[in-house]
């Protein structure tokens, strides 16, 4: 009799510990409204950002802050700079480390590091 009884006891034990951990392991998930997915920012057309970090990517620069694949182009004390997703191009005159916008008569710095590239705006 008593046998039946701690069979029966152990037997009640299982079972409710069994649903326990049955429930709190199917936890519901909460419901989200699905959003639209958010506009990046526009960033400034290429002749106005003030500061630029390419870096080598096989023939091309892609830019460290949004991924965009540029395309430098030096002839002679020339260097033009273009934005293949976006088709902006801008031509600068090289003087040293000094490069000059030619359409704005914007000074900027740049350096060489590698297959890095740095260019900003020259105070």
């Amino acid at each position: 009799m008593k046998i039946i009884f701690i069979f029966c006891v152990i037997a009640a034990m299982v079972i409710c510990v069994g649903t326990v951990l049955a429930e709190d392991s199917a936890q519901p998930t909460p419901f989200s409204f699905l959003k639209a997915p958010t506009p990046q920012p526009e960033l400034p057309s290429l002749a106005e950002r003030t500061t630029l970090e390419l870096r080598r990517d096989g023939d091309t620069y892609k830019d460290k802050e949004t991924g965009e694949k540029y395309k430098l182009t030096e002839v002679g004390t020339t260097i033009t700079i273009k934005n293949l997703q976006t088709g902006d191009k801008v031509k600068y005159r090289v003087s040293g480390e000094t490069l000059t916008n030619k359409d704005t008569g914007q000074k900027l710095k740049i350096r060489r590091d590698g297959s890095n590239i740095r260019i900003t705006r020259k105070d």
